[in-house]
């Protein structure tokens, strides 16, 4: 770990940085000012679409300030890649999950109450735990990440009321800075993150979700399980089958394998070596589709993603599924036009695509039209008329077209 600055950062100084444990020579524009002041140690919020980089802006800065960097994550599979991640940058970083022997994790913390630092991943309810709670006061905490941090607020579709306890943090350590980080947060769900984190006049950096390359479509399917395993069976690299339930995750997995596709499920029933297990094989290709809850994130560092797909729901975030399941959560990736993210929902099939429609598919004009819904903002324009579709004939949105 950086030992811990003692002048005001340079962005030469924290390009030397990404240079020497990531390789690159320079950030991307909306990470500029988040390093910048998160390695001056000033309080952010950065709202930043899966695959915009959000992870270097508090490890960045983290590095840069050494001592302990805290990061706040609500899910393992995410924090296991993000270690994984650090390691293989020569960073020192571990995280303490339900996994761990008691021993195991005694010897953890006692390393980053005594050591030289290092990032230190746990899942918001730790901070209700007495033995980590005497640890953390003693810890030389510099910096605190908070990922995920739409999780603290009511107001948000993710809410955790663990987060809500974070603020304690602000007392143990009244000089570390605060990067609070997230895909998702409307102007009053952001106000809420900084009001609920205490966050001392922070600077909110906020990067456009327009994706103009993509589309959005609707189209009717006589089954959905035939759908679903046509869909597997034409997928190109590695996929992620995302379902509502446990239930749902394992009889998924079981209908894809008797399609003769390698399929596992992941869930937050199964036992932890499971779900590592899985995750595992699924990032070293052994698996091609994962069949899983929420409880597997969309975060995961793996750059062969080419689909995504969900059973029996409604993409929330059109704008986050497309860039994961195009490829393009690593900075050298850009959009593939044979990814397609997709929800079996009803009689429908909901997709994107590259301005063009895959073959399987069928009748589908094109044009990248779309009706005024939430997802509007994401498409590009066209002047033909469609059919409102399933979500707008239940809410408040306007169906013209556009």
């Amino acid at each position: 770990m950086t030992p811990p600055a003692t002048s005001s950062p340079t962005l030469s100084d924290l390009e030397a940085l990404l240079l020497r444990h990531w390789g690159f020579r320079k950030f991307r524009p909306a990470q500029e000012d988040a390093v910048l002041a998160g390695a001056a140690g000033r309080d952010l919020l950065a709202i930043l679409p899966t695959g915009g980089g959000k992870s270097i802006c508090y490890q960045i800065p983290g590095l840069y300030r050494g001592g302990v960097c805290l990061v706040i994550g609500p899910l393992v599979a995410l924090m296991a890649d993000q270690v994984s991640g650090l390691k293989k940058a020569g960073v020192q970083a571990d995280a303490i999950t339900s996994a761990l022997h008691p021993k195991a994790v005694e010897r953890m913390l006692s390393r980053y109450v005594h050591g030289p630092g290092g990032f230190l991943f746990v899942a918001p309810e730790r901070l209700t735990q007495p033995q980590f709670v005497a640890a953390c006061r003693d810890m030389p905490i510099r910096t605190i990440a908070v990922d995920e941090a739409h999780c603290i607020s009511q107001w948000g579709h993710a809410f955790r009321p663990d987060y809500l306890q974070l603020s304690v943090l602000r007392t143990w350590h009244p000089e570390a800075n605060w990067i609070a980080l997230t895909a998702t947060a409307t102007d009053r769900v952001a106000g809420h993150i900084e009001a609920q984190l205490k966050l001392k006049r922070p600077l909110r950096l906020r990067s456009a979700m327009r994706r103009p390359n993509l589309s959005f479509s609707v189209q009717h399917i006589a089954s959905k399980e035939a759908a679903v395993v046509d869909w597997a069976r034409r997928v190109k690299g590695t996929a992620i089958l995302y379902v509502r339930t446990r239930k749902q995750a394992e009889q998924m997995a079981i209908l894809l394998e008797q399609g003769g596709l390698s399929v596992a499920p992941y869930h937050a029933g199964m036992t932890p070596e499971s779900r590592a297990e899985h995750q595992s094989r699924w990032l070293a290709g052994d698996l091609s589709i994962l069949a899983c809850t929420t409880a597997f994130g969309m975060g995961i560092d793996k750059p062969n993603v080419r689909d995504i797909a969900h059973w029996k729901g409604r993409t929330r975030r059109p704008h986050r599924e497309c860039r994961v399941a195009f490829g393009c959560t690593s900075p050298k990736s850009s959009c593939r036009s044979n990814s397609t993210p997709v929800a079996f929902h009803g009689h429908r099939a909901w997709g994107f695509t590259r301005n063009r429609q895959p073959s399987w598919f069928g009748g589908w004009n094109g044009h990248g039209n779309t009706c005024r819904s939430e997802f509007s903002r994401f498409n590009p324009c066209s002047s033909m008329p469609i059919r409102a579709c399933a979500y707008c004939s239940r809410s408040s949105f306007s169906r013209r077209c556009h």
